[in-house]
């Protein structure tokens, strides 16, 4: 199965831009708000629960 180069670049660069919100974080709470509102969105999910 060959691999979609832009698709998966984009899934490598929004990974990439959650993971420097997570080490950014400073409390748990800024954890799952950056998990609900940027990575869900991005994702294109309706809702989140975490």
């Amino acid at each position: 199965m060959p691999l979609d180069v832009p698709n998966e670049r984009s899934r490598l660069e929004l990974l990439n831009e959650f993971a420097k919100l997570l080490l950014e974080a400073d409390q748990e709470e800024a954890v799952a708000w950056s998990i609900a509102k940027q990575a869900i969105a991005h994702l294109e999910f309706e809702d989140c629960v975490v």
